[in-house]
């Protein structure tokens, strides 16, 4: 076979075949097909239906849950000021009864030789 016969050959062979011209025939006479078809989408739907309303209740669950641990985390950052504050507080407090005590302290002791 040539280069030539071989384009030609791979050229009919890739060309698509016909489509049926035949209509489906689905079961039953009238539109028992259709009407299957629609009471089975009628029970898919109200499955999703239940199914979202089920993840609209859990959304609201763990909204609350969210919520309470909002509360609870501003509760430890005021519970950790307020502690950090009382500490600067004291801190402050033994500092300055230090600075006033010192010079007291220097000037009661006698001077050393």
């Amino acid at each position: 076979m040539t280069p030539r016969e071989e384009k030609r050959v791979v050229r009919e062979e890739a060309q698509p075949g016909k489509l049926p011209e035949t209509t489906p025939i689905y079961p039953g006479n009238q539109y028992d097909f259709v009407l299957q078809c629609v009471f089975d989408l009628r029970g898919t739907v109200g499955e999703q239906t239940r199914a979202i309303s089920n993840l609209t209740e859990l959304v609201k669950e763990n909204d609350k849950k969210l919520d309470d641990v909002a509360k609870d985390v501003h509760a430890a950052k005021v519970v950790i000021s307020v502690v950090g504050g009382l500490i600067l507080l004291a801190a402050a407090f033994i500092g300055w009864l230090i600075h006033e005590l010192l010079p007291l302290l220097s000037a009661s002791r006698p001077p050393s030789m």
